[in-house]
């Protein structure tokens, strides 16, 4: 007796066009967490490491400075997943010493 099951063929790898579209879907937004963690980072550090500079404390400083550039790092890194160059987002100034008033990590 012939088979009365109606179910949609799926290709010869057994992924669907649905499954990729869903997996591209959440690669992006994982990368977009990634770079918006980032951006929080680099903001917190410099805040941070502007409160330590006014109130004289240098290792504050080069601390936060450290979670400023992990968070450029990891901006940079979300950037690379999505196939940008540049070290840049062009999304506002990067990061820059309070103590110094130069480029952090760069």
């Amino acid at each position: 007796m012939p088979s009365t099951d109606s179910k949609a063929p799926v290709s010869s790898t057994g992924d669907s066009a649905g499954a990729h579209a869903g997996t591209d879907f959440i690669k992006k937004a994982k990368t977009a967490v990634m770079g918006i963690h980032g951006i929080g980072e680099a903001i917190r550090g410099n805040a941070n490491a502007a409160m330590d500079s006014a109130s004289g404390d240098t290792e504050g400083v080069q601390k936060n400075e450290q979670i400023a550039n992990k968070g450029v790092d990891q901006m940079d890194q979300a950037r690379a997943v999505e196939g940008h160059s540049g070290a840049h987002s062009g999304l506002g100034p990067e990061p820059a010493s309070v103590a110094k008033g130069t480029k952090i990590g760069r």
